[in-house]
């Protein structure tokens, strides 16, 4: 009996801000970010890097996710962006990096003589804004009976 109380009273504080009206979240709302990032694993092993080439947008940041399966010691180098990341094995090393012009970098491992490559890409055109599909109509064609 005393289990039925207590879970009667939790459903009704759960139930409150609905019933005053109030959204505990608002998924409809739109979200904005002040700068895109890309999430991406990079995995070190013995045919070299994976992936081996990379992809975004120019002004996106790009995280990266790297670890080995190699039992020596890794790294991963970008020239350009003064980056060094040394990578172990059973360990996952993180970084961030934004890319604000377009064109190829180079990211490789002197230790290894492995290479790979991000390729940043010029954004063409605009982002198109999405609608909610409950804000659009869509037209049915229904015959006419005469």
């Amino acid at each position: 009996m005393k289990i039925l109380f207590l879970v009667f009273i939790l459903n009704i504080l759960i139930s409150l801000p609905l019933i005053a009206g109030e959204r505990l979240y608002d998924y409809t709302a739109e979200k904005k970010f002040i700068i895109p990032i890309r999430e991406h694993a990079v995995i070190v092993g013995e045919q070299g890097y994976y992936p081996q080439n990379i992809s975004l947008f120019a002004g996106e940041q790009i995280r990266f996710y790297l670890s080995t399966t190699m039992n020596r010691p890794s790294c991963l180098m970008i020239k350009e962006k003064n980056i060094f990341l040394s990578i172990e094995k059973g360990r996952i090393t993180e970084a961030s990096v934004q890319f604000d012009r377009p064109g190829t970098f180079k990211y490789y491992c002197p230790n290894g003589n492995i290479s790979g490559t991000i390729h940043v890409l010029k954004r063409k055109g605009r982002y198109l804004k999405r609608k909610l599909a409950s804000q659009t109509k869509v037209k049915i064609w229904r015959p006419r009976e005469k």
